[in-house]
């Protein structure tokens, strides 16, 4: 009797766990592309009135411009199943720089960073007005790819073609060229697809320099 009664308790773990790593799957399971339904790529994307709008191509990027009307109620989906991901805020929504921690102001219930003291008074004259440059200012890229902890939205290298590879620190970050292979991996994990021989021609980003300076223009 208890041999059976244990054998029961145990399938009713087993079930119970494997319900959670589902349930946990499907949280972390990327948004779907609004034309095929497939995951998307965050580097494929085109901006929108309400921000952002990804894709699993850059094929379904013309198929979706060409009549936004027809995949409206799958982009409404798309931004439901992003609003409930993690992102770390990065740029200004203002200006597009990088944000300074130290600069911000509280917005709908939700903390706004900006680069500098000029680019708040800008906001704030018209929030509405900058509604998609702040949908835009987020990056889903929350852990750093060789340390695995969370990012530093003000440390980073960049790619020959512009885009940020966030790190925790100047130390991770100066690794990323180096760490190329185990980079692409962690990046493709959360969405982000670079190739190996791009991101060996990353560099360090100095942020720090860039805020230092807009505060001083500011300040002036």
């Amino acid at each position: 009797m208890s041999t059976r009664f244990g054998l029961v308790a145990a399938s009713a773990v087993l079930a119970l766990s494997a319900t959670w790593t589902s349930a946990r799957a499907a949280e972390n399971a990327l948004p779907t592309c609004p034309i095929t339904g497939e995951a998307i790529d965050f580097n494929v994307k085109t901006m929108t009135e309400d921000g952002p709008a990804f894709f699993c191509c850059k094929k379904c990027i013309g198929a979706f411009e060409k009549d936004p009307a027809k995949f409206a109620s799958a982009m409404a989906a798309q931004r439901e199943a992003l609003a409930k991901r993690d992102r770390v805020q990065v740029a200004c929504p203002v200006t597009g720089e990088p944000v300074n921690a130290e600069v911000s102001v509280d917005y709908n219930g939700r903390k706004v960073s900006f680069c500098c003291k000029h680019c708040v008074a800008k906001f704030q004259a018209d929030p509405e007005k900058f509604n998609a440059k702040l949908a835009a200012s987020y990056t889903y890229q929350t852990k750093c790819p060789i340390s695995g902890e969370g990012i530093s939205p003000t440390t980073s290298a960049v790619l020959p073609s512009g885009d940020h590879i966030y790190t925790c620190c100047k130390k991770c970050a100066s690794k990323i060229a180096d760490a190329a292979e185990k980079v692409a991996t962690s990046l493709a994990a959360q969405g982000y697809n670079f190739k190996v021989d791009d991101i060996k021609k990353a560099k360090l980003a100095e942020h720090e320099e860039e805020h230092e300076g807009a505060d001083e223009d500011d300040d002036g």
